[in-house]
């Protein structure tokens, strides 16, 4: 289950690929779930339905369901606005990142789709909701994400470019 606002740590292909993907992933799953769901109202009655989620699940349905009427009327640019960008989080600069080195093609479609690069960020802490779920993430440079999926996208080889570039000490 994906929830947005949606945010992916790295800098290679791997991260655009996630951001994109998780991105249309989330525009279809709100589609599934609202067809579902009205289908069981239909055939059960809403307070029915209802009474057989959790309060968790209550929330998520009553989302699911307000982001996809959102998406109908206004199309997914304007839910994205609403809802806030998926976004890319990275520790350093655009220009020094893989997926810009390697294929800045894909990194222009993935702007076009509304995908946001964030240059120069770290997560210093994950904050929870009253669930223990991820509701918002504060970065190193004290700015506040709205974020419900956070994925790490760690690619394909082992990255020690923070051994080589940065001077860090690890046991490799």
């Amino acid at each position: 289950q994906i929830r947005a606002p949606i945010i992916i740590v790295g800098g290679g292909l791997t991260a655009v690929d996630a951001a994109c993907e998780s991105q249309e992933y989330y525009f279809t799953q709100i589609k599934k779930f609202k067809k579902r769901y009205k289908e069981i109202v239909n055939k059960f009655g809403e307070e029915n339905f209802l009474n057989t989620l959790s309060d968790e699940e209550k929330i998520i349905s009553k989302e699911f369901n307000n982001h996809c009427e959102i998406l109908e009327s206004v199309g997914k640019e304007g839910l994205l606005k609403i809802i806030g960008r998926t976004k890319i989080l990275y520790r350093k600069n655009l220009i020094n990142s893989q997926s810009y080195k390697l294929n800045h093609e894909e990194l222009i479609h993935a702007f076009e789709q509304g995908i946001e690069f964030i240059e120069n960020e770290e997560i210093d802490e994950i904050i929870l909701d009253d669930f223990n779920y991820i509701k918002q993430i504060r970065s190193k440079n004290k700015i506040i994400h709205n974020c419900k999926s956070l994925l790490y996208a760690i690619g394909t080889n082992p990255n020690i470019s923070i051994v080589e570039e940065d001077k860090v000490s690890v046991d490799l």
